[in-house]
């Protein structure tokens, strides 16, 4: 309903390789942040959840960059 209002929220799912080592990022809306984590905790009881600033300014400046984007 909200679309049909002008107000879109998206959430941004990404994964991405720093040192050989693979991480999970999400960027959502502030008021999705206790459901998100509710869910992601109801499915992997044991996952570790860090809040962190963008990570995009640094990796940008990698010399190697490489990247892609998938539509659904």
């Amino acid at each position: 309903m909200n679309c049909l209002k002008g107000r879109h929220h998206s959430i941004t799912l990404e994964l991405v390789t720093i040192n050989q080592a693979i991480y999970f990022f999400a960027d959502l809306p502030i008021f999705y942040k206790t459901f998100f984590e509710s869910q992601l905790i109801s499915h992997y009881p044991t996952i570790q959840m860090v809040e962190v600033e963008d990570y995009l300014p640094q990796f940008m400046s990698h010399p190697h960059l490489t990247y892609g984007q998938m539509r659904f």
